[in-house]
């Protein structure tokens, strides 16, 4: 768990959360993303505007649960987070 503080904002903590795992802007706003399937492997796909939505909604789920997004915490995360 990294224990962000209760004084950020949800934007704050994003913003904390995409330093600490390096992942710059969150790719938000990139045409195309990466889904890595194996280690080294995977396969480009387009960033569609709901997957870029879900994606933001996913981040900030990493921020509040501070889970990390290792195996586990995306484990974690996954087993509560559905499409509504």
């Amino acid at each position: 768990m990294l224990g962000y503080s209760n004084e950020l904002t949800l934007a704050e903590g994003l913003s904390q959360y995409l330093s600490i795992y390096k992942l710059g802007d969150g790719g938000y706003t990139d045409k195309w993303f990466k889904l890595k399937l194996f280690w080294k492997f995977g396969i480009s796909l387009p960033n569609i505007s709901n997957r870029v939505a879900a994606v933001k909604f996913h981040d900030l789920h990493h921020v509040l649960t501070e889970y990390s997004t290792g195996f586990r915490g995306e484990a974690e995360i996954g087993a509560w987070e559905r499409e509504k």
